[in-house]
């Protein structure tokens, strides 16, 4: 079952001094998770992914979230460097279908959560 939550979100207005915005930038360099800018108390979980109708630009779209103070930050337009990967487990219809029903973060967490969306990216 996947659980309903009441998410925060990080825009310009509601996080001016852009920390999760920094954190998600922190994540895609250092290419691992980190605390949450805003309770410390746990890692950020991301979910990155590459729509295949923009291939071979390699830009995709990152969400980051707190599992456990509920702010989240989603950013478009992020490049990975050529020799990273993270390994897409799901479609884009998939994610598509779940943003439709605005269950997106929920579905996002449940899925990391279950382990069947990465929690890292590689070096190839």
């Amino acid at each position: 079952m996947i659980k309903r939550r009441l998410w925060i979100p990080c825009s310009t207005e509601e996080d001016p001094k852009q920390k999760m915005l920094w954190s998600a930038s922190r994540i895609v360099t250092n290419l691992k998770a980190e605390n949450c800018p805003y309770c410390s108390d746990s890692k950020l979980r991301f979910y990155y992914h590459e729509f295949e109708v923009l291939k071979p630009s390699r830009r995709g779209t990152l969400w980051v979230w707190c599992n456990n103070c509920n702010h989240w930050l989603h950013i478009s337009g992020v490049k990975l460097e050529a020799n990273v990967r993270y390994v897409r487990t799901k479609s884009d219809q998939e994610i598509a279908e779940c943003e439709k029903k605005h269950r997106l973060l929920d579905t996002l967490n449940y899925f990391w959560e279950n382990e069947t969306i990465p929690h890292e990216f590689c070096l190839e």
